[in-house]
């Protein structure tokens, strides 16, 4: 992935945050549907926010050639559930599965971290999903997208040439994905699952349309984060999630464009419990570079799930940690020369979106470091600059969905 960064000076203030925060994650869309288009397509999502109680008008779908997409796939859902589906469903579940799919309706309490089924109201393909058993909950929640937006004929392109684009409103959060042709042929049962960026899509296959071969649910990636010591450079990350996943490949780039594999990392395969890893790269170069996260799954694909930069050894003074952050950002010195006093009197931070839009983030001052509250942003990558007097130090950061 490659990044041209642009610094405009426009900047403004963000409105006060909500009193709990509703964010979702769409975690994979079935694009080549198995059997008929439309009916047959299916879209997964997590809420990676608080638990709220669900009302039919706060989730809602747009596909589109351009950004932000704006055709609706679903704008109204189901009032009375396909119960003869749902039974289906969780009759293909082994016994030992620890879910079960359940029909969700106004009112019901949709918890953090549950995953939510969307699909047509009348499928004509019931899928074994026996490779979600995994999932850390006791239900999956199931809806049914009524009304004529979501399309029998399909509604997803199957192989573009050109970027697709989806955005997704769920509760007060809204957030946006992109997909291309990534796979190596068009057939029933292609699928794409999306990162925490939404930007860095992976494509899987259900071979022979067995939704049981594959899984749509891919490494969540909950933390990355690298900085020199000694002459190396050590980077961090930990997932909250595994499927099928052999191990990390970890890449490193003086551009963003041309990369050099670093390292493989084994991972956990399957997990759903967070996974600590780490590598030292002894071989570092003392100039400004980058870093990259690949997953590889058990028929050798790769997908990116994680992007840093590590500044030159010279101007490595300080540091932002942690990356992916939530609601807040600390900058710290990385020498013992005193941040507080060096750096923070009457320094500024910016963070700017890959759309180019700045967003200004408020100081308070924390043990020796500068804490920095962000405003209430989407999920995705974030160029950081904080300037002080003649200096002007970048990170690139990612902003964790929940």
């Amino acid at each position: 992935m490659r990044c041209q960064i642009l610094l405009p000076v426009v900047l403004f203030v963000l409105s006060m945050v909500n009193p709990f925060h509703t964010c979702a994650q769409l975690r994979s869309v079935m694009v080549n549907a198995c059997g008929t288009e439309g009916e047959n397509e299916y879209v997964v999502l997590k809420n990676t926010g608080s638990p709220f109680k669900f009302q039919t008008d706060q989730i809602r779908l747009w596909y589109g050639t351009s950004l932000p997409a704006n055709t609706p796939v679903c704008d109204s859902f189901c009032t009375t559930p396909n119960s003869g589906y749902i039974q289906a469903l969780n009759s293909g579940l082994d016994s030992s599965c620890n879910f079960r799919f359940k029909a969700l309706q106004a009112g019901d309490t949709i918890r953090s971290g549950m995953y939510i089924l969307i699909v047509h109201p009348t499928p004509s393909d019931t899928p074994d999903l026996n490779s979600w058993c995994g999932v850390p909950s006791d239900s999956v929640a199931v809806l049914f997208a009524c009304g004529n937006k979501w399309r029998s004929g399909g509604n997803f392109a199957n192989s573009p040439s050109t970027w697709r684009y989806l955005r997704l409103k769920f509760g007060t959060d809204t957030s946006d994905y992109r997909y291309r042709n990534g796979w190596t042929a068009a057939r029933d049962g292609n699928f794409v699952s999306f990162d925490s960026s939404g930007m860095s899509p992976s494509y899987g296959y259900y071979p022979s349309c067995d939704a049981n071969s594959a899984d749509a649910l891919p490494v969540e990636l909950i933390e990355f984060s690298a900085f020199r010591e000694h002459g190396a450079v050590r980077l961090n990350w930990k997932t909250a999630s595994e499927s099928d996943n052999l191990g990390f490949i970890v890449d490193r780039s003086l551009d963003g464009g041309q990369w050099q594999r670093c390292a493989f990392i084994a991972g956990a395969v399957h997990s759903w419990s967070v996974q600590s890893y780490s590598f030292t790269d002894k071989n570092a170069i003392p100039v400004g570079c980058y870093y990259r996260l690949r997953d590889v799954d058990g028929t050798g694909d790769t997908n990116e799930i994680g992007l840093v930069h590590v500044a030159p050894e010279s101007l490595n003074r300080l540091d932002i940690h942690p990356n992916p952050f939530h609601t807040e950002l600390f900058i710290c010195g990385t020498d013992a020369s005193g941040f507080a006093e060096r750096y923070e009197e009457g320094g500024q931070l910016f963070i700017q979106d890959m759309r180019g839009t700045m967003h200004r983030a408020t100081p308070v001052r924390s043990n020796g470091c500068s804490k920095w509250e962000i405003p209430d942003l989407h999920a995705g990558l974030y160029v950081v600059t904080y300037v002080h007097r003649n200096r002007i130090t970048h990170w690139l950061a990612q902003k964790h969905p929940n």
